[in-house]
């Protein structure tokens, strides 16, 4: 599953649980192998029997007081209703989770990191902000830069969602040499693309190309399953931009695309109508 073979991966999870069918007292065992079934269903876009997998796990741990595990097979499913858009219900998991999360600041900003996320594609900014805003401070008091200022760029997109471009500019031109520096590449390519939807709202092509060169040659250095997907499609907006034809919304979709590929890497392209 780590090296990206998802059909391997949810194979040997098969052949795991049939090795342990024959077995006496190994409903954990089981279960463990349930949370890797499922989140290699999720890569492969079986979300339905991704769900069972993780709840099926989630209800053996829980029978066996196992709280971390249990946690973890929670975390998975929840990760599924975001993928599928399920936001209302992925949040309410998210609430319930953060009351077993006091003695782990890091878990918890985590788990504000994605409850944001949902009320963000939900459209609800003033909820999504202040929970960006704390996941911020508590991952500077833990030392975690990375994280950090992965919260700060959401931040901006949050500004970006209201209509406030010109802060939301602001604060994605201090973040981006900072993911730079730092060596959080792709998060800055984001959010370069992220400036560059900006730019086009504000009829501004020459900047806009330039920002799509800068995240071209990104993708072009990666070496993932997804690259040829993400530069088909930021191919498709660069010569958009230079035809002035791009808008806003044909970089937004991309953005989203480009940014749901290292979870779904077999996501096909469907590109936005040009005006």
């Amino acid at each position: 599953m780590y090296t990206g073979r998802d059909i391997e991966a949810l194979r040997e999870t098969e052949l795991a649980g049939e090795a342990l069918s024959s077995c006496i007292g190994v409903e954990v065992d089981r279960a463990r192998v349930e949370i890797v079934r499922s989140l290699a269903q999720r890569q492969l876009e079986k979300y339905d029997d991704a769900l069972v997998s993780a709840r099926s796990a989630a209800s053996v741990f829980r029978t066996y007081g196992l709280d971390e595990r249990r946690r973890a097979a929670e975390w998975a499913e929840s990760m599924v209703l975001v993928t599928t858009g399920r936001y209302r219900e992925a949040i309410s998991r998210f609430r319930n989770m953060e009351s077993e999360m006091s003695q782990s600041p890091a878990e918890l900003a985590g788990v504000l990191m994605n409850t944001a996320y949902c009320y963000k594609e939900l459209r609800e900014f003033d909820n999504a902000m202040p929970l960006y805003q704390f996941a911020v401070g508590v991952y500077e008091d833990l030392g975690n830069r990375s994280e950090a200022l992965r919260a700060k760029s959401m931040i901006a997109s949050v500004f970006a969602g209201r209509g406030d471009l010109a802060e939301a500019e602001k604060r994605y031109r201090a973040v981006r040499p900072q993911l730079e520096s730092a060596g959080m590449a792709r998060d800055a390519a984001l959010a370069g693309l992220s400036m560059a939807e900006i730019a086009l709202a504000g009829g501004r092509f020459a900047e806009a190309d330039e920002l799509c060169r800068r995240v071209i040659a990104h993708f072009e250095e990666v070496q993932a399953p997804y690259t040829m997907k993400a530069l088909e499609a930021l191919t498709y907006l660069r010569e958009a931009v230079a035809q002035r034809k791009a808008s806003a919304a044909v970089a937004e979709a991309v953005r989203k695309y480009v940014s749901r590929l290292p979870q779904q890497p077999n996501l096909l392209f469907a590109p936005p109508p040009l005006p």
